[in-house]
């Protein structure tokens, strides 16, 4: 396997650069996430590594060997695509064994990789049924297991998933991550879905119009994201956003929201040290944000507005004022109309300058 490093790494297409200025450092045997919404660039980035685009500008390096240059059958690199690629005409077993049989890998070789990657795999019993009596997933099975036969340095999977049900994509989410552990293998996956890139990744670089806006490990995105893009892109529901603006009075220091202020006194100074203006954004995120059912002192009063049941516990959606919330719940009581009392935990709000959108807090 390889360390992989992309420097300056650049495509335009005319004057539009779809990817730009990207700086990446995966290590060795890291599986890595490519994510973002549709257009950022993840999988023009992908495709450079793989050699399949040229870069405007920029170089790409496997364990430190300069591969910018050099063609995709040089890289030493396999690529699960989208759309899998059944070849016609061919047997399960000869559409894994194919790219060893081109490379003209002694055929005792390749049997035993084939016998290898199907039980790693565990679809041994595919390899005695025709193509055409493939399911969805068990296609994707066989392009997974053309890939692993290769042993490759570095494996490149561009939204292998897209394509299956929400069932089917639970279930390869958690057997891809199993198996690419268990090779210990250099991993780069593309995806728009959050959900997967939270729940396979070691490190995750989340995109937006050609720009990497961060690179760190789930955790390190969902408690400390770096900006609105991310804050807002990363959670399920949504992170909450709420315009504010910093003023002092009487010796404390408030974010006013119009419909609400919010005391942050302790946080002041950092505030005005790092931010533009007095106007700034107050992040929490819905499961942050505690609930009551009976008034508390200093908790801002809310109505519920839409409730979605979600089994043992429910988004709402509550009004204060003319702001919306979006919070977590597990009242089980709690109807539409319902008055109650919300309290933001300290230690998790957020705060972003509202002109540069970097946060502070």
């Amino acid at each position: 396997m390889a360390d992989v490093r992309l420097e300056h790494l650049t495509k335009k297409f005319g004057d539009v650069a779809a990817v730009n200025e990207i700086n990446l450092e995966i290590k060795d045997k890291e599986f890595v996430c490519l994510l973002g919404p549709s257009g950022c660039g993840k999988t023009t980035t992908l495709r450079m590594i793989a050699g399949v685009e040229t870069p405007t500008s920029g170089q790409i390096y496997f364990d430190e060997k300069p591969v910018t240059d050099l063609s995709s059958k040089d890289r030493d690199i396999a690529m699960v695509f989208q759309f899998y690629v059944i070849y016609p005409g061919m047997s399960p077993y000869d559409q894994i064994a194919f790219p060893l049989k081109v490379r003209k890998v002694p055929e005792q070789e390749i049997r035993n990789r084939v016998k290898e990657v199907t039980s790693l795999l565990g679809i041994e019993y595919l390899l005695e049924r025709s193509v055409s009596q493939l399911t969805v997933d068990e296609r994707q099975r066989i392009e997974l297991a053309r890939a692993l036969v290769r042993k490759p340095q570095v494996y490149l999977l561009d939204e292998p998933l897209t394509n299956l049900d929400a069932k089917l994509r639970a279930h390869m989410r958690a057997e891809i991550k199993r198996l690419f552990k268990s090779i210990g293998a250099t991993t780069i996956y593309v995806t728009h879905d959050q959900v997967e890139a939270m729940s396979m990744a070691d490190k995750i670089a989340v995109m937006n119009l050609g720009v990497l806006q961060q690179y760190d490990s789930p955790d390190g995105l969902y408690d400390g994201p770096k900006n609105l893009f991310v804050a807002g892109f990363i959670g399920s529901p949504a992170m909450n956003f709420t315009n504010c603006t910093l003023f002092e009075e009487k010796g404390k220091a408030y974010l006013d929201a119009a419909e609400f202020r919010y005391e942050i006194t302790d946080l002041a100074e950092k505030i005005k040290q790092e931010s533009t203006s007095p106007e700034v954004v107050l992040g929490i995120r819905p499961e942050d944000i505690e609930v009551d059912v009976s008034r508390k002192r200093s908790a801002l009063p809310a109505d519920v507005s839409i409730l979605e049941p979600m089994g043992h516990r429910a988004v709402a959606h509550v009004k204060v004022g003319g702001i919306t919330l979006v919070v977590n719940v597990d009242l089980p009581e709690l109807k539409t109309g319902d008055k109650v009392w919300l309290t933001f935990k300290r230690e998790k709000i957020h705060i972003f300058d509202k002109k540069t959108e970097i946060s502070i807090i």
